[in-house]
């Protein structure tokens, strides 16, 4: 049989309808290679949609002859199972299986050396259990040569899927730096949701993580999917997702025009939560590194990963904010203030704010940030919620009142007073309120 009578089916492949010879010189011949799990419906329907739309017809100017011609298929998957035959015994058709291995990767060597296919064999590599490491090498080596950034994505997930650890550096991380030069992101997708991944990421030291990470800061946010994979990294050099954020704000400083929806910091933080915050002393300290008091927006961002990294605020950084307070300098006490914003004045954060009561002078400005930050209630529901809130915030700082410093307990009684004015207002804001309601709307009797 010639090669070109055939259509040889790389690992997982399937061929469906629609491949054909010419009967006549109108007719289109159409061949085509569908590897992994698609399903043969939705892309049929998705495929005559397409050829449609490009003027071919099936039964028209395209002729269905799938039955005539020889289909090859490598040993791999389940074609009973996907409809492909009707048994392994029998297969029917006109479609059977090859087991010469041997011939299979001679051809594929061959296009390998021609550059030719790359996507393809590496898609096969990643679809084959136990693949050949020296192939994947030479596809990946020839794919990074040829700058096709398709076939170095799969070539990735190829010795991902084979636990090459062998490959990482002459073929993986090659192909990362390439996708980083081309700001190409897509192996995130590619790869993510493998099985193998989280023990092959485990498997990277610190230097190749980093170029992982290199590439990620491209990325222009934060989903689940990149969250998994730096989750990861995290386990084994939780300070390297660290310094990749910090890169992110960078980048989010400096970014171009096309750039504009690039989300540096995400909304909100998972599976990172764990590994990111097991050393809160680090944790402060690397965000403390990236603050200047003139970033009026520090507390959107570096102080906003803070906030997700520790939601709950822990006793643990509780004390690491105590301890900054308590270097006495502007610069450590406006620090604190700044993080202690992005919460919602929980009664967690009153240890450090009494202890930045206690060593401002009096009269400081700084301290009627203390008190927006206590009352801060978040959301607020009924018609004298915001009573009830003023009036919570009022008793969560009596004990303030009995404390042995003497500032924290002139700030308590000057707080509490402000906090009785706002109570007061409140209750006759909403009983206004609600005696206009009921004279617009009367009740029923």
């Amino acid at each position: 049989m010639k090669r070109r009578e055939f259509i040889a089916l790389l690992g997982g492949a399937a061929a469906w309808p629609l491949a054909a010879r010419a009967q006549q010189p109108k007719i289109a011949t159409v061949g085509i290679l569908v590897a992994g799990n698609t399903s043969p419906e939705a892309f049929l329907q998705g495929f005559r949609a397409a050829l449609a739309a490009a003027g071919l017809i099936e039964g028209q100017n395209v002729q269905h002859v799938t039955s005539d011609i020889p289909i090859v298929m490598a040993p791999a998957g389940d074609p009973v199972a996907t409809g492909l035959i009707s048994s392994l015994a029998r297969p029917g058709g006109n479609i059977t299986e090859s087991n010469q291995a041997a011939a299979a990767l001679k051809l594929m060597e061959r296009w390998i050396e021609q550059g030719q296919h790359l996507a393809a064999i590496a898609r096969h590599l990643r679809l084959t259990k136990g693949a050949s490491a020296d192939l994947m090498r030479k596809a990946g080596q020839k794919a990074l040569d040829a700058k096709d950034v398709i076939a170095v994505i799969e070539g990735i997930a190829a010795i991902v899927a084979n636990k090459a650890f062998d490959l990482v550096d002459p073929v993986v991380m090659p192909g990362l730096r390439l996708l980083t030069e081309q700001n190409d992101t897509r192996w995130v997708s590619a790869i993510w949701f493998m099985p193998e991944l989280g023990e092959f990421l485990t498997h990277l030291s610190e230097s190749q993580s980093e170029i992982v990470l290199e590439n990620l800061v491209l990325c222009a946010r934060i989903d689940h999917d990149e969250e998994h994979i730096l989750t990861a990294i995290a386990g084994s050099y939780p300070r390297s997702v660290w310094h990749f954020f910090k890169a992110r704000l960078d980048r989010a400083a400096t970014k171009e025009r096309d750039e504009e929806h690039y989300e540096d910091i995400p909304f909100q933080l998972h599976e990172l939560v764990q590994p990111l915050s097991r050393d809160p002393s680090f944790a402060v300290d690397a965000v403390r590194s990236w603050y200047a008091a003139d970033q009026s927006l520090f507390q959107y961002r570096g102080g906003k990963l803070l906030h997700n990294v520790f939601p709950g605020f822990s006793s643990a950084l509780g004390a690491k904010l105590v301890a900054i307070v308590q270097e006495c300098t502007d610069a450590a006490i406006n620090f604190v203030l700044t993080i202690l914003q992005t919460y919602q004045g929980q009664p967690a954060l009153h240890d450090v704010c009494k202890e930045v009561v206690d060593k401002l002078p009096e009269n400081d400005s700084r301290l009627n940030e203390i008190e927006v930050i206590l009352e801060s209630t978040g959301i607020i529901s009924g018609q004298f919620g915001f009573v009830e809130a003023y009036q919570r915030k009022k008793n969560e700082v009596s004990p303030w009142l009995s404390d042995p410093r003497p500032k924290v307990r002139a700030f308590a009684e000057r707080y509490q007073r402000t906090l009785d004015r706002s109570i007061a207002a409140e209750q006759r804001r909403s009983e206004t309120d609600y005696e206009l309601r009921r004279r617009e709307w009367p009740e029923e009797e």
